[in-house]
C-alpha cells in the first residue's frame, strides 16, 4: 500500500498544484520524528493560565535562575512571580511600554546576583530587589541591548554602532555593575559601520549584529573587548529582536545576498534554513518587528517567530527542519489570527515552559494536556499534497489504513475529508473513532473510498484530543481510463 505524504516536511515555494502546500494546508501542529516512520504530525501544545498582570500586553519574560525567580514586565512595570501565580510588582524604575524587553543576569564580586533590563529605557535589580536606574553619568541610558560576559554588562548606544561595558570604579578600585565611564568606553563595531541592532553573548564570544553584518568579539583581558579577526559574517540583521538562542546556536531574521533569510549560526557560519517559506518571507512587507522566542515542550525545541505586522505566526522545529504556521482562534471574528503567544522561558525549578500574552498581560503556561488556548479553541489539521501515485489515469481507492493514536482523554473525535481532481469543494467529514474496542494506539480501516485522478486527504481533530498522525496508507486500483 502506498504511504500518503503526510510525514514529509512540508515546502511551500511552489504552486500546490505541483505536489506543494500552501501554509493554510498544515496548522497548529509539529512534526515529531519517529523512528522507522518519518514524521509524525502531533497537535501543538495548550495554553492554561498561569497569572494575569492586568490590562497591558507583555513585553518581557525571564527566568531568573540565581535569584530563583520569575521577572516579567508588562506595561512598563516589572513584577516578581511565584510558583503559584502569584506576584508582586517590584517596579521603582519603569521601563518603556509596549517595546520587547531584553535581559541580562550575571552577579557582582561577591556573588550578589545582578539583572539588567533593557528595552530603551535601562534599569537594573539587585539581589531580587525592585527595580533601579542606573545613576552613573556614563550609563547608555538609550539602550535596548544588554549582555553580560566575563563579570562586565555591555549595552548599545541605540541609534549608533557603539557600545559600553562596565568596568572597576576607580573611586571604589571595585569591578562594579552599574559603572559605566570606563575610559575605555565606548567601543565602536567598525566592519560596515551600520547601527548596532543586537548583542548576544553566546558560547563566550559576542555577536554584535548590525543590517549588513554580524561582528564577533570576544574578552582578550586588557582592552577588555576586541573583534575576533575574520570572525564577520556577511548576514545582516532584518529583526533586532528575532535574535534567539537555543541547541547550542543562534536563530535570526536575516538578509543575505540581499534575499530574506533565517539563519541558523553555529560556528560562526550561518546556515538559511528558510528555504521552504522563503517566497512567504518575501512577500511580508513589513519584519523589522519580528519577534523570534524559543519554545521548548515535551523535548521538542521550536524558534518561533512572530510577524506583528503580518499578523502571521511560524514555527520551526530544530529538530525536524519543519516549519509549520501556528495561530489562536478569535472569538469575535470567527477566524485564526496570530498566535497569541509571545516572549516565552523555562522555568527549570519548576518545570514549567510559560509564555506572554501579545494582546494583555497574561501569562500562560504550555501544557499538552490543556486542548485550549485559554479558552480559545485550536484548530489542528494536515493535509496532503494532491496525489495521483506518479500516473495521470483514474484510480479506485479500495482502502485507507489510518494509525493514529490519543492521549488519555476520550472525548475527542478525529475527522477525514477529500477533495478530488482538484477541486474547491471538500467530501463530507469522515468521523474517525478514537478507541474502538479499548485501544489508544490503532490502526483504522475504511473501505470504497471512491474513483478520482488525483486526491488530496485532510485529517483534523476536536479541541479536547491529543492526536498524534503516525501514517496514512493508501491502496489504489488503477482503471483503464
Amino acid at each position: 500500500m502506498p504511504r500518503l505524504k503526510f510525514n514529509q516536511a512540508p515546502y511551500y515555494n511552489t504552486d500546490q498544484t505541483a505536489n506543494a502546500l500552501d501554509p493554510d494546508d498544515i496548522f497548529n501542529v509539529y512534526l515529531e520524528q519517529t523512528p522507522d516512520v518519518g514524521l509524525s504530525v502531533r497537535r501543538r501544545p495548550g495554553l492554561r493560565l498561569f497569572a494575569d498582570l492586568g490590562d497591558s500586553p507583555g513585553d518581557g519574560l525571564f527566568y531568573w535562575e540565581a535569584a530563583s525567580k520569575i521577572i516579567a514586565v508588562s506595561g512598563g512595570r516589572a513584577y516578581s512571580l511565584n510558583y503559584d501565580g502569584t506576584f508582586v510588582d517590584i517596579t521603582t524604575a519603569t521601563l518603556a511600554s509596549g517595546t520587547p524587553v531584553k535581559f541580562a543576569d550575571g552577579s557582582k564580586l561577591d556573588g550578589t546576583p545582578f539583572l539588567y533590563m533593557a528595552n530603551g529605557k535601562l534599569v537594573y535589580s539587585d539581589g531580587g530587589g525592585n527595580t533601579t536606574y542606573p545613576t552613573d553619568p556614563g550609563t547608555p541610558t538609550l539602550a535596548t541591548q544588554v549582555i553580560y560576559l566575563n563579570l562586565r554588562f555591555l549595552a548599545n548606544e541605540r541609534g549608533t554602532s557603539r557600545f559600553l561595558f562596565t568596568d572597576t570604579n576607580p573611586a571604589t578600585g571595585v569591578l562594579e555593575p552599574d559603572y559605566w565611564s570606563s575610559s575605555d568606553n565606548p567601543l565602536t563595531c567598525e566592519a560596515k559601520g551600520d547601527s548596532l541592532l543586537s548583542m548576544t553573548a553566546f558560547l563566550q564570544e559576542i555577536y554584535n549584529w548590525g543590517n549588513q553584518s554580524v561582528e564577533v568579539w570576544q574578552d582578550d583581558g586588557i582592552t577588555p573587548f576586541v573583534p575576533i579577526p575574520q570572525a564577520t559574517s556577511e548576514a545582516g540583521l532584518e529583526a533586532k529582536y528575532s535574535v534567539v538562542q537555543g541547541d547550542n546556536a543562534l536563530f535570526a531574521l536575516c538578509v543575505i545576498d540581499k534575499v530574506r533569510c533565517v539563519i541558523k549560526l553555529s560556528g560562526r557560519t550561518p546556515q538559511i534554513i528558510s528555504g521552504p517559506i522563503e517566497n512567504i518571507l518575501a512577500s511580508y512587507s513589513q519584519v523589522d518587528d519580528a519577534i523570534g522566542q524559543l519554545v521548548s515542550v515535551g523535548g521538542v525545541h521550536l524558534y518561533l517567530l512572530q510577524f506583528p505586522s503580518a499578523g502571521k505566526t511560524w514555527a520551526y522545529d530544530i529538530k525536524s527542519n519543519a516549519w509549520v504556521p501556528w495561530g489562536t482562534w478569535n472569538l469575535l471574528t470567527g477566524t485564526m489570527g496570530q498566535f497569541i503567544g509571545q516572549h516565552s522561558c523555562f522555568v527549570k525549578t519548576w518545570n514549567k515552559h510559560l509564555i506572554m500574552s501579545r494582546l494583555d498581560g497574561k501569562i500562560y503556561e504550555f501544557d499538552r494536556n490543556v486542548h485550549e488556548d485559554d479558552g480559545r479553541p485550536i484548530k489542528s489539521y494536515r493535509r496532503t499534497i494532491w496525489e495521483d501515485h506518479g500516473a495521470g489515469n483514474r484510480k479506485r481507492a479500495t482502502r485507507l489504513r489510518i494509525k493514529i493514536k490519543t492521549g488519555a482523554t476520550v472525548t475527542g473525535a478525529a475527522f477525514l475529508r477529500f477533495a478530488d481532481n482538484g477541486a474547491e469543494e471538500w467530501s463530507p467529514y469522515i468521523e474517525l473513532p478514537l478507541y474502538p474496542e479499548g485501544k489508544r494506539d490503532f490502526v483504522l480501516d475504511l473501505t470504497r473510498m471512491g474513483q478520482y485522478v488525483s486526491r488530496r486527504y485532510e485529517v483534523s481533530i476536536t479541541d479536547d484530543a491529543d492526536l498524534c498522525l503516525v501514517w496514512v496508507d493508501e491502496d489504489v486500483e488503477a482503471l483503464r481510463f
